[in-house]
């Protein structure tokens, strides 16, 4: 696999749709206008986000790509046309007409779709553990082209790949377009109205670089050699990861006053500092702030931290409503890295201390005492390691 130096791309697993690698290398039955595909992508969307129903409103589906006067009529004609789809997942080379149909049934009625997919299909887009392509709406989304989608998934599934042959009677098969005379018999339209744009359009919005040579033989374009690069992907913080910041914060601003009551003066310093650490994640909470599922992790890996500090700060009643058990844990593994972490900061602290009544000693005393500090500073830096590790397989877990 070969990598570009395009601008790093977030992808959002909330916005994500997958499809295993048969069904997007898969050779449609029908070709597709850009509503159709859209239709059809934005189903297998909803029907990840709740297998049991696959069932929405066409406002919700003209607002996910912004669309403006999708009417009742289009809806209809865009129906009928899934319906009738079906693919096969035999090699585009290779001269197969056995097809699996996608859908059972469609209904429409004031206003909201019901999709009903066959048993055939929901392998393909259910359960997917391997062998699968992702791809964030809000990307793919910008295609004016359903060219472009299908390139991309195509390309997308041959994951691994650099580059890839296929004949022109397979790509126009790719494509859906093998009955069209014009393409047929002018490879130069074929080329300016579907290769061209898919390829830009991919180039543009997406982390791949494309393109493609001819293949040529005896002065006639029997082929195209496709090639790509990836660019830098990496996923962006969830919305669960999220809320979950926004709701520690919110219940450290909550209970501020009722801390301040529980602790000795001489607590107060430090409590502050830690009200103050807490509070600084707020802005991770909104979707405008940019930040990776990695940094997400981190970000309430730390906060649960500062959490399990604040709750050795406080003295009192264990009863006491400040007290409640909100510190929860996402995996072992990040309660392990929360619970090294504050062992790794409390040696560290016992380390200082211990430097700095050594350096108030003299004589042998000093030297001794030194020592015990040297040792301490060294069992910190071990400890902090430790945690330092701990934290990296809690984030991996995470992800």
């Amino acid at each position: 696999m070969r990598s570009n130096k395009k601008n790093e791309l977030m992808i959002s697993n909330d916005n994500a749709v997958k499809k295993s690698n048969e069904f997007s290398m898969a050779k449609m039955s029908e070709s597709l206008t850009l509503n159709q595909m859209q239709l059809l992508i934005y189903t297998i969307f909803r029907t990840q986000q709740d297998s049991k129903v696959t069932e929405f409103a066409r406002v919700d589906f003209e607002n996910k790509f912004e669309l403006s006067r999708y009417q009742s009529a289009q809806a209809k004609k865009d129906a009928r046309k899934l319906l009738k789809l079906d693919f096969s997942t035999e090699d585009l080379e290779k001269d197969s007409f056995e097809y699996l149909n996608v859908f059972q049934k469609i209904s429409y009625d004031n206003g909201k779709f019901s999709f009903k997919w066959t048993e055939d299909m929901l392998p393909h887009i259910t359960g997917l553990k391997e062998k699968y392509v992702m791809n964030d709406l809000a990307i793919t989304a910008q295609f004016n082209s359903s060219f472009s989608w299908k390139l991309y998934d195509y390309l997308k599934a041959n994951y691994g790949n650099w580059y890839k042959q296929l004949s022109k009677e397979a790509t126009l098969r790719l494509f859906g377009v093998e009955d069209r005379k014009t393409y047929q018999n002018k490879t130069f339209s074929f080329k300016r109205g579907v290769l061209d744009v898919a390829v830009e359009e991919i180039n543009k919005y997406t982390e791949l670089d494309v393109s493609y040579e001819d293949v040529v033989t005896k002065r006639a374009i029997t082929g195209f050699i496709f090639k790509w690069s990836v660019g830098n992907v990496k996923n962006s913080a969830s919305r669960k990861q999220r809320d979950e910041i926004k709701i520690y914060v919110d219940t450290m601003e909550a209970d501020a006053i009722k801390y301040l009551n529980e602790i000795t003066p001489e607590d107060l310093p430090e409590l502050q500092e830690v009200i103050r650490n807490i509070a600084e994640y707020r802005g991770y909470a909104d979707e405008s702030f940019t930040m990776t599922k990695e940094q997400a992790s981190r970000a309430l890996l730390r906060i649960k931290q500062l959490f399990k500090q604040l709750q050795k700060l406080i003295k009192g009643d264990r009863k006491s409503p400040v007290f409640y058990n909100w510190l929860e844990y996402d995996s072992p593994e990040e309660q392990e890295a929360v619970e090294a972490a504050e062992e790794a900061r409390m040696a560290r602290l016992e380390a200082e201390k211990a430097l700095i009544d050594a350096e108030n000693k003299e004589g042998n005393f000093k030297v001794i005492a030194m020592g015990k500090a040297k040792a301490l500073d060294e069992m910190a830096t071990k400890l902090e390691a430790i945690a330092e590790n701990k934290a990296r397989i809690a984030v991996s877990a995470y992800q």
